[in-house]
């Protein structure tokens, strides 16, 4: 079993919680891009809808 310093504990520790920040980030991407998908959708869905009720 290995022992690791002060030292080696807080290095992981910090690259494990920019790891973590750095996914949050990416999933905070993700479901920013969704929800853009989701509303532009939806206006394409209202024009269809009222270019078709006119006919």
């Amino acid at each position: 079993m290995k022992i690791f310093s002060v030292h080696e504990l807080k290095q992981s520790e910090e690259k494990f919680r920019k790891r973590i920040k750095k996914n949050i980030f990416k999933r905070n991407a993700v479901i920013y891009q969704l929800k853009q998908a989701i509303e532009d959708d939806e206006k394409e869905l209202e024009k269809l809808k009222r270019k078709y009720e006119k006919c």
